[in-house]
């Protein structure tokens, strides 16, 4: 008799499938930086537990970073369509329900659940998002139960062997668009086997235990913005001043530094609101004040906040409009899966979905885009090398106009800002000394 296939058995179509997936994720990102893989132990049965602030991404995410092929846990909304819901199931994809399905769906978890503990039983990463539902905020939500109720059942199924839970911390420059960063840290593992002695004698007790111990391990990998009233600002406030709070260790990347440097600044505007609340007002009122000033002008604050000399300014311009031509190119040979992913990313007014939208579809439109171009060029020029040669350069090309598209979007707004300082220097000297006093005064916060 055959044996019944597993979710989490190896799939050597999901392998090829997921190098595809791994390059159109990357793609998206202007930079993607991790750090702490070596907090994943290979000996032991691990579950990963990322913030959730990004829908699909975040999934994504974690699996670029895992060599195998993880296992996932998600809501079980998005499984309601048949079809969808067999294309997730090959995904490594498993429902989880929750009491806004319905009291009679939450029966349904007991399966997922075993089916959950079979996946570490056999070594197989499952990754489960312990928040339950997404913030996209910076902000990291209460955590649920169903996480750690799978964590104890399947440290007892595989003892003496040992079940542990990794943190992950996911930062996103930005949410909707493609072109920002994306920064990743994992926290050190959490044995569910230190939990084991209470929880056999008070499971109620353990699991809020250990929920509270993930809970803080994932708030030192993130920027967490407690404020429900000023979250905007504090955001906004924090990307000024990181650069002079940053402190970057050594071997440390840049990009971890300005996020701990965001960790403090956010820390000490939510101690100062409870506090002193006037004066967080009163500093709030000054960053709406110098916000208006800026978008009155046009400008973004990047200019005030990293300035670059005239000539070099002038210099990039020249040099993008030298190399426009290469820009021109490589649109026009990835027009149409790019136009299409972008019109089905607008077409959500949601905007949680709209990244995860125009992921997808460039990871279907791509393929099949180039397929039809390798036939088409193959029947014009009947060579192979001149058709590989070709695609190669397209795909090149795609990569040059999403960068192109970036030092655009820098260069004009520098240029901007010199035609500003030439007509109105003495508004824009005042408006460089109104964020230094910002600055100034957040940093002074900061303990």
């Amino acid at each position: 008799m055959r044996k019944k296939k597993k979710i989490q058995d190896y799939e050597f179509s999901y392998a090829v499938m997921k190098i595809h997936v791994d390059s159109s994720f990357r793609q998206y990102f202007r930079k993607i930086y991790v750090e702490g893989l070596e907090n994943i132990p290979q000996d032991k049965r691990v579950i990963i537990a990322p913030n959730h602030q990004n829908a699909l991404m975040d999934a994504l995410a974690v699996l670029m970073t895992q060599k195998g092929q993880p296992v996932f846990l998600a809501r079980s909304d998005v499984f309601k369509n048949k079809k969808v819901a067999r294309i997730l199931h090959w995904l490594n994809i498993l429902p989880v329900y929750r009491m806004r399905d319905g009291r009679d769906e939450l029966g349904k978890n007991s399966e997922i659940f075993d089916l959950s503990i079979d996946v570490l039983r056999d070594k197989v990463t499952l990754c489960l998002m312990p928040e339950g539902q997404q913030s996209f905020k910076r902000t990291l939500l209460p955590l649920v139960k169903g996480m750690f109720r799978i964590a104890f059942s399947a440290q007892e199924e595989v003892e003496p062997d040992e079940v542990v839970i990794v943190p992950l911390g996911i930062e996103y420059d930005e949410y909707v668009h493609p072109g920002g960063d994306l920064s990743m840290r994992f926290g050190k593992p959490i044995p569910v086997m230190d939990y084991m002695p209470l929880y056999r004698e008070n499971q109620a007790v353990a699991l809020n235990r250990i929920k509270q111990d993930v809970s803080d391990g994932l708030d030192v990998l993130i920027q967490n913005i407690r404020s429900q009233t000023h979250y905007d600002e504090f955001y906004s406030l924090s990307l000024m001043a990181q650069d002079t709070v940053c402190t970057k260790k050594e071997g440390q990347k840049r990009a971890f530094a300005r996020l701990d440097a965001r960790q403090k600044i956010s820390m000490a505007l939510d101690a100062e609101e409870q506090t002193h609340p006037v004066a967080i007002q009163q500093l709030c009122s000054k960053h709406a004040d110098y916000q208006k000033k800026l978008s009155s002008f046009r400008l973004k604050d990047f200019v005030f906040g990293h300035p670059q000399r005239a000539a070099w300014t002038l210099t990039k311009g020249l040099l993008l409009l030298l190399t426009l031509p290469f820009f021109v190119a490589g649109w026009a040979a990835n027009f149409i899966p790019s136009f299409f992913s972008n019109l089905m990313a607008k077409r959500f007014k949601n905007d949680f979905y709209k990244s995860t939208v125009n992921i997808v579809m460039r990871i279907a439109l791509y393929p099949i885009y180039y397929l039809l171009i390798i036939i088409a060029l193959s029947f014009i020029f009947k060579s192979v090398l001149i058709v590989v040669i070709a695609c190669v350069a397209s795909l090149l090309l795609s990569r040059f106009v999403f960068f192109y598209r970036l030092w655009v979007k820098d260069a004009w707004g520098r240029i901007r800002f010199l035609w500003r300082r030439m007509r109105n220097g003495k508004e824009m000297a005042r408006l460089a000394q109104l964020r230094k006093g910002i600055v100034t005064e957040v940093v002074g916060m900061v303990k």
